[in-house]
């Protein structure tokens, strides 16, 4: 005889029926809210409104005085305009530190929203300056609202001299602290002498139009110079806002620019320009270092050779001592008049010339000539 089993048929299918409708009440728990749900004195998070402020005036009421890490700042300034980043908008301001004497004041610009929190952070952008700010714009070179610059002139006492220093301020964000930060972009410094200001005061003077015919407004500073008038490109000094790299690009003019020498990019370009006007050696050899190792007699000859359209200068490596900058320049499709064809192949040809660079700091950072490397850099399609 075979062995068997007996099964109960109702007992068996209420034992499955109820494992089944447990099974369907754990799949529906996660929709549910009963974990998650907030008790009824936790009301759902909200985000502060925000009160637009009608003017600048009304916010600079309202901020006469700023703390910082236990400095206070007073309002002394009011730029016009609005600046721009993204969809945030900016009212900018100048403070002056409260109670420091003239001779070692410090100023801050600083950045309100124009829209505020009812409480909380107001999100404000603050950079310390040294000196005393007497003047500040916002600048636009381009179409879009991202191309405004801060423009801000400060003002400081070193010894018997008064040094002024010209900025271009971008703003963007930090990468470390994700939030708006000041970035230094373009800058000059003049200084003249207190005993003989009648003199020595010539700061620079600034204009905005578009050069070149592409749409965007260049930076333009007037040159000076001796004797007979140079040929009209070289009468004035002109710098280019790049709105890709966020940089300003020096183009032409540097020859006869009086500040040509407080950035390595500015004192290549200058070189150069320099030979190409057939400035005397003896002129020259200011803007060279007598550091051992420097080399101005093959300098010199390497950058004359440069010959074609240049494009603007790029800083390769440096740090505050030292600088390799690097110019290209295009073959022109011409030579003294006689048109020469100029095959795709060899159209991508172009000469390098690398220039290493010194700094020697005085009241401003003074950049001196060391060496140069002349290459020829084909780049196949």
């Amino acid at each position: 005889m075979t062995g068997s089993f007996s099964f109960d048929q109702g007992s068996g299918w209420a034992r499955l029926l109820a494992a089944v409708a447990a099974f369907i009440a754990l799949s529906l728990l996660p929709s549910c809210d009963w974990f998650g749900r907030k008790t009824e004195d936790e009301p759902p998070e909200k985000s502060l409104p925000l009160l637009e402020m009608p003017d600048a005036s009304t916010v600079a009421q309202r901020f006469k005085t700023l703390s910082r890490e236990g400095v206070e700042w007073e309002h002394y300034l009011t730029a016009p305009g609005i600046l721009w980043r993204g969809t945030r908008k900016f009212f900018s301001f100048a403070y002056l530190q409260a109670g420091a004497p003239v001779s070692s004041m410090r100023s801050a610009l600083v950045l309100i929203p124009t829209a505020l929190p009812a409480k909380g952070d107001p999100g404000i952008v603050f950079q310390e300056v040294p000196g005393t700010i007497f003047e500040i714009h916002s600048i636009r070179l381009g179409a879009s609202l991202e191309a405004q610059l801060l423009f801000s002139v400060s003002v400081r006492r070193e010894g018997e001299s008064q040094v002024l220093s010209s900025i271009y301020w971008d703003v963007k964000k930090d990468k470390n602290f994700n939030d708006l930060r000041f970035i230094e972009v373009w800058k000059v410094v003049h200084a003249y002498d207190l005993l003989d200001a009648r003199g020595s005061y010539r700061p620079p003077d600034f204009h905005y139009w578009d050069v070149d015919d592409d749409g965007l407004q260049e930076v333009v500073v007037t040159n000076a110079w001796k004797d007979k008038p140079p040929p009209w490109r070289y009468r004035w000094a002109v710098f280019h806002w790049d709105p890709q790299s966020r940089r300003m690009e020096p183009r032409r003019g540097l020859a006869l620019f009086p500040f040509k020498e407080q950035h390595p990019e500015w004192l290549a370009l200058a070189l150069v320009e320099m030979l190409r006007l057939r400035s005397p050696e003896e002129e020259l050899a200011a803007y060279f270092s007598s550091a051992p190792g420097c080399e101005m007699k093959r300098t010199l000859q390497m950058a004359a050779a440069l010959e074609g359209v240049l494009s603007p200068p790029r800083t390769v490596s440096g740090n505050a001592g030292t600088a390799r900058v690097q110019l290209d320049a295009l073959p022109s499709s011409g030579k003294e008049g006689r048109k020469e064809s100029v095959g795709r192949e060899s159209q991508k040809d172009r000469l390098r010339l690398e220039v290493e660079l010194r700094n020697e700091p005085i009241a401003f950072d003074r950049w001196r000539i060391c060496r140069a490397q002349l290459y020829r850099v084909r780049e196949n399609n």
